[in-house]
């Protein structure tokens, strides 16, 4: 398995984790045991750098790549 592969397989297995355990956490302790509450209400407002350090993240993942020239013949590609 290439490592790319790999990152991919964890990132999707970490997002869904999250997803599964927020939705038990709500079934069992409703909107304030969820960890999209804790972020968004108790981390945001008490740590302001917590709120930019996501945004970073955000922007670092989602910001589009610039394309990467072609080793053989020059022209751009797209960078996988």
């Amino acid at each position: 398995m290439k490592i790319q592969d790999l990152t991919k397989l964890a990132v999707i297995v970490f997002i869904v984790g999250i997803l599964v355990y927020d939705v038990y956490a709500y079934i069992q302790g409703g909107q304030g045991g969820t960890v999209s509450y804790l972020i968004i209400t108790d981390w945001s407002r008490n740590y302001p750098a917590c709120t930019l350090f996501v945004g970073f993240v955000m922007g670092h993942l989602f910001w589009p790549l610039r394309p990467k020239p072609c080793a053989k013949c020059g022209h751009l590609k797209e960078g996988k």
